[in-house]
């Protein structure tokens, strides 16, 4: 199975991330857009427009677009990638929901993300047993952890790839 390209142009919110991924603490969020357009959109001086409402409020625009690697389109399409970074501040305890908006090539682009704020909420503390700081000789290593809360998922990262699971066996990786 090859890649998964993005088919310009589309938008997406990159930040906040979603209730059931992340629970914030503090009334302040970052808050970061991605939008891809065709190449032959943005010719001259054109800048995608983004605009974000929170809780159905007032839409307001960001301005600090910036070129950058957001998403990747197919080889057969040329596109051009923005991304739009702010701060959600004064943030109320509870779900909030973000939308966001742009139109690129006559094309009404949007997406909807909700999050939870919760200012006594504590991230679970993670405790490795396994593996130690040691010289494993054999190519199976065992990844045990516990934990002081219930958690839905774990992600652990090898070799700076993502994994969702939890205790597990790390095969074949070579002695």
């Amino acid at each position: 199975m090859g890649p998964t390209y993005a088919e310009a142009p589309t938008i997406g919110i990159l930040s906040p991330n979603p209730s059931y991924d992340r629970c914030y603490s503090n009334a302040s969020v970052p808050l970061k857009i991605g939008i891809l357009v065709l190449e032959t959109s943005v010719e001259g001086s054109y800048t995608p427009q983004i605009y974000y409402s929170l809780d159905n409020g007032n839409n307001i625009s960001l301005t600090n677009l910036a070129k950058g690697d957001w998403a990747k389109a197919s080889p057969l399409q040329s596109t051009e990638s923005f991304i739009a970074s702010s701060t959600l501040s004064n943030l109320t305890e509870g779900n909030h929901t973000l939308r966001v908006y742009s139109i690129s090539d006559g094309k009404e682009l949007s997406d909807e993300r909700t999050f939870m704020v919760d200012s006594s909420y504590k991230n679970p503390e993670l405790i490795l047993i396994s593996p130690k700081k040691l010289v494993y000789t054999t190519g199976d290593v065992q990844l045990i952890f516990s934990t002081n809360k219930a958690f839905k998922h774990a992600r652990y990262i090898l070799d700076y790839l993502w994994t969702l699971r939890g205790h597990t066996l790390f095969p074949s990786m070579g002695t």
